[in-house]
């Protein structure tokens, strides 16, 4: 905090204007939730990648592969919006 907006807007638009976010917490008040507001105008491709189930324990790695926000989400995610 704060955010530039304005500075992140310019680099999105230089660079495809298209965004993934991929946090390890519930995206209700995450950084996904704050972007999507910031960038409401914009018209960016969004998608948000975040705990989407109840919580648990375990090793990083595999509580990441569990809720869909590890390298391979974020990169299925990438091919899916090049593909749209």
């Amino acid at each position: 905090k704060p955010f530039n907006t304005a500075d992140f807007v310019n680099l999105c638009r230089k660079k495809g204007e298209m965004i993934v976010i991929a946090e390890d917490h519930y995206p209700e008040g995450g950084i996904g939730e704050m972007l999507c507001m910031e960038l409401k105008d914009f018209n960016f491709n969004i998608k948000c990648l975040a705990v989407e189930k109840m919580p648990h324990s375990g090793k990083p790695e595999i509580l990441m592969n569990y809720y869909g926000i590890d390298s391979k989400a974020i990169v299925k995610t990438v091919i899916e919006m090049l593909e749209e």
